[in-house]
């Protein structure tokens, strides 16, 4: 029995489209309903495309966010380490718990596309540092990790845009399903029409489910 759901993504019922516009090319009693399936097919195998295409990008660019956050961590925690050892050898410096009152651990937790507060945190650490002539032993490490969280700041809004086209793709597909849904049953129809509702004859034409 022909049949396709409503519930199936559009990759599933861009394959049974396909069978079908092939199906009815091949029979000179059909053969005219292929050009309209044809141009549903066109549209949406260029969605599926994007899809996979943005997909990648989107993987791709989670990846790099990742990476630049756990050299963050570390150059934090070497951040830490640094004034921690510089109050040793001199008890009079307050650097530590100026620039992380709460620890290094409470900045550092965030992960993957939760980790705009880290950035944003490690933003004012490195403001806060500029304004405080005890800090200037940690130089050196302020330095990188500044490189690193205006990197980490580039990537994250890289992926925002990127998640934003997928959102967008993902409706432009959520539409071109419904397209193929009924190009599907309208050809049925026709199919129909055309064999006198002969099922054996109308069935052979469809991708069993």
């Amino acid at each position: 029995m022909a049949f396709l759901s409503k519930t199936w993504n559009l990759e599933t019922k861009t394959d049974h489209l396909t069978h079908l516009s092939q199906s009815v090319k091949m029979d000179d009693n059909t053969a005219h309903l292929h050009a309209p399936l044809a141009d549903v097919l066109a549209t949406a195998n260029t969605v599926l495309a994007e899809s996979r295409r943005l997909r990648l990008a989107q993987l791709e660019a989670l990846c790099k966010v990742n990476a630049l956050d756990r050299i963050m961590d570390i150059q934090a925690s070497t951040l830490s380490h640094s004034a921690r050892q510089a109050e040793r050898l001199n008890p009079a410096l307050r650097v530590l718990g100026s620039l992380f009152p709460d620890g290094v651990t409470a900045v550092t937790r965030p992960t993957g596309r939760g980790i705009e507060p880290e950035v944003q945190q490690l933003n004012r650490v490195i403001v806060a540092t500029e304004g405080m002539p005890e800090a200037a032993v940690l130089a050196p490490v302020i330095g990188e990790l500044r490189t690193t969280v205006l990197a980490a700041e580039t990537a994250l809004n890289e992926l925002k845009a990127i998640d934003e086209q997928v959102q967008t793709n993902d409706r432009l597909a959520d539409d071109t399903a419904d397209r193929v849904y009924n190009a599907y049953y309208a050809t049925k129809g026709e199919l129909m029409k055309i064999f006198n509702n002969n099922k054996r004859f109308i069935n052979s034409f469809f991708l069993n489910s």
